[in-house]
């Protein structure tokens, strides 16, 4: 399948990611740092401070904010009174959150079962008037396609966050600190987002009643859903705290711990997919707004449940090391948590906004409500605190089966068009598949708990990339481009490091075996070989097609990619159709062989050497091999090549039939025998030749 959309929605994403994971490092290290500042108790205040902040954050916001991605694309010259017409609100909401937490800290400090929060209520307030106000900032910027500008503002603001933060709290030791360093942090984004909208709306910047209307009417049902989904996605969060003191609610928050680069991810996806979908359907083209949708699923589906898998395999490691032994309760509550990394690859609620469903969100967002507080209770007294999160997936399960069947209606597709659903099912496979190999390091291997965070993921990652490649549903031409951006990049030079040590480990590791040398003398005439069968095309590939050959027939895409960009070789294949059936890589200076000094074995003047001749199982026997041989020497012929090597193990019987067809004649054997840590290279001619002197010189020892 082709790539749709006008350009790749995880293109900007990835770039507003970028800017979002250079803040990431710096925020991450808050609670890391915190956990070991504050005791449990005081930690679990901090979590009940930004628990509050975080649930009235979002409902304050009250869908002006996120409105503008639907305003903005449509209404670029006039954007400049939606955004005044957002602060307008924000504002306003902001001030009476401030006063709601002012008046009525004690009884909010009661309900959450911990005094101690009540003093910190009004800093919270403050902090988060000016929060509210600058929510526009990122917002504008990507509604207005400025994804590069945005990335840069993400990174920033997160790093003067965690500095802000951190900082205060280090020196004074104190809560109180902490939130004075935050409100300071909230002045700064505010002054910039009006630096920002004065520069990109001078002269065009101003309250507007005629739009204000509609805004609002976009704007009041999407915000009523983000309550209801604020209160379902914190309610667990909230009755936890309101059960335990803050001592317990700590372990629980630090169990739902989230990975901030899922949520960024998930966010900058969706908000670029939300634009491309809505531009899509403004230019009437429906067919290619669900491509958009189903092949952006695809996509980070497959990345969602690689991070998944690596933090499930990793959890012991990863929450005692950052948060210490005393969170190893956390643990259990963390695996289980993972699951829902998942299932937030389904960015239905951006297909529900591009469409305008903003209704339908609230019947979403209230039948999740229901089933966690209609679960919550039963499952925290059979399961403890594990029930709570087991309440919350339960929930997301239900909101994604209603939310694809009314995508299905707006979308105008049967229900088995509205996602991959195949392609889905294999990642979910692969990734629980790739856990086997880490799972079992884990359980049996006894290694300090740093060095089991770095080997866990080091032995889940390869395979499920490997899995991915090989079995996954990536389509052929993303695997040309994903080769084509190695070659960009300077991925040649960890190629080229690995090209280094590899013929050391497979000189320790590689068991003795007897090797054939033939050689082909073009000055001498040769038997006429049958043409290949019908329908059967001979080309030369470059770098970029390389991808394209079957793994079963190529000796890995990426070696043979580093092969072809380095002109180190040539690759030759006879393909039906575009079905590439046999193969034959082409040396003409050096070609691989790792008794020689250095990996490879200089040829004389005058030589090439074919190597890794592969034809696919189904189309053996057919002569379709000694066709693509003949081609290629005819070439090297006609390129005044006086002589071609071929060298392949003796049990190769269908290489050496196809050798002696195109006219290879016997020239040598050559043995290794193994010894320990060291090798013997044995020549012996065959058929009367002598040996060579450039393999005696090179090879023999």
């Amino acid at each position: 399948m082709a790539e749709v959309g006008r350009s790749s929605i995880l293109r900007p994403a990835f770039m507003i990611m970028s800017g979002r994971t250079v803040g990431f490092i710096a925020t991450f290290a808050i609670p890391i740092v915190l956990a070991r500042l504050f005791s449990q108790s005081e930690f679990g205040t901090y979590k009940q401070i930004f628990l509050v902040f975080g649930t009235l954050f979002m409902i304050g916001q009250i869908g002006m904010a996120e409105s503008l991605y639907y305003f903005i694309p449509s209404s670029r010259r006039s954007g400049g009174g939606f955004i005044a017409n957002a602060l307008a609100v924000l504002a306003v909401a902001g001030m009476a959150l401030l006063a709601l937490l002012w008046l009525n800290a004690q009884r909010i400090a009661g309900w959450l079962n911990n005094p101690e929060l009540a003093g910190y209520l009004p800093y919270v307030g403050v902090f988060l008037l000016l929060m509210l106000m600058s929510a526009v900032l990122e917002i504008t910027m990507i509604a207005r396609e400025h994804h590069r500008l945005a990335s840069g503002v993400y990174a920033v603001s997160d790093v003067a966050r965690a500095a802000l933060f951190v900082v205060p709290a280090l020196v004074l030791h104190s809560l109180t600190a902490l939130m004075v360093g935050a409100i300071a942090f909230a002045a700064f984004r505010l002054a910039a987002a009006g630096l920002y909208l004065r520069k990109q709306y001078a002269g065009n910047f101003g309250f507007d009643p005629l739009k204000f209307k509609q805004h609002l009417a976009y704007a009041l049902p999407f915000g009523m859903a983000v309550v209801i989904q604020v209160v379902q996605a914190q309610f667990a969060m909230y009755y936890v705290s309101s059960q335990f003191d803050a001592a317990t609610f700590a372990i629980f928050a630090v169990g739902c711990l989230q990975i901030p680069l899922t949520q960024f991810l998930a966010v900058s996806t969706s908000s670029v997919m939300m634009v491309r979908m809505k531009e899509t359907l403004n230019d009437g083209k429906a067919s290619e707004a669900l491509e958009i949708w189903r092949d952006t699923t695809r996509k980070l589906t497959l990345i969602f449940a690689g991070l998944a898998g690596v933090l499930v395999v990793s959890a012991h490691a990863l929450i005692v090391t950052l948060y210490t032994a005393t969170y190893a309760k956390s643990v259990p509550i963390f695996e289980v948590a993972c699951i829902g990394i998942v299932l937030a690859g389904l960015l239905t609620a951006g297909v529900m906004r591009v469409y305008a469903q903003t209704k339908f969100l609230i019947v979403l967002k209230l039948v999740k409500l229901g089933v966690i507080a209609g679960t919550i209770v039963f499952l925290m007294h059979w399961l403890g605190l594990i029930g709570a999160v087991l309440a919350m997936l339960a929930a997301g399960l239900a909101e994604l089966l209603l939310s694809l069947w009314r995508s299905k209606k707006v979308m105008r597709c049967a229900f088995r068009e509205v996602l991959p659903w195949k392609s889905l099912a294999g990642i979910v496979g692969i990734a629980i598949v790739a856990a086997l190999p880490a799972l079992a390091v884990r359980l049996y291997v006894e290694l300090p708990l740093v060095a089991m965070l770095f080997l866990l993921p080091a032995v889940y990652i390869p395979v499920y990339l490997a899995l991915a490649w090989n079995f996954g549903p990536m389509h052929q031409g993303e695997k040309t481009r994903i080769v084509r951006k190695l070659q960009r990049s300077r991925a040649a030079v960890g190629m080229r490091l690995a090209s280094l040590g590899w013929p050391v480990v497979r000189h320790l590791l590689y068991p003795g075996r007897r090797q054939l040398w033939y050689s082909l003398e073009l000055s001498r005439p040769r038997a006429a070989v049958a043409e290949p069968l019908p329908g059967i095309e001979v080309l030369q590939c470059n770098p970029a097609s390389v991808a394209a050959v079957p793994r079963s027939i190529r000796s890995g895409v990426l070696r043979g990619w580093y092969r072809l960009t380095r002109a180190e070789a040539e690759l030759w294949i006879a393909r039906k159709g575009e079905t590439a059936v046999a193969s034959v890589w082409v040396f003409r200076d050096r070609t691989p062989e790792i008794a020689a000094p250095g990996g490879w074995l200089s040829l004389p003047p005058g030589h090439a050497c074919l190597e890794d001749a592969v034809t696919a199982p189904q189309y053996r026997g057919r002569g379709i091999a000694a066709g693509l041989w003949d081609r290629v020497i005819a070439t090297l012929s006609s390129q005044g090549v006086a002589t071609v090597l071929f060298r392949v193990d003796e049990h190769n019987r269908s290489a050496i039939r196809a050798a002696e067809k195109v006219g290879f004649r016997p020239l040598a054997t050559m043995e290794r025998k193994r010894g320990w840590l060291r090798s013997r290279v044995e020549f012996s001619g065959r058929g009367g030749a002598s040996v060579p002197g450039f393999l005696i010189e090179q090879l023999a020892r």
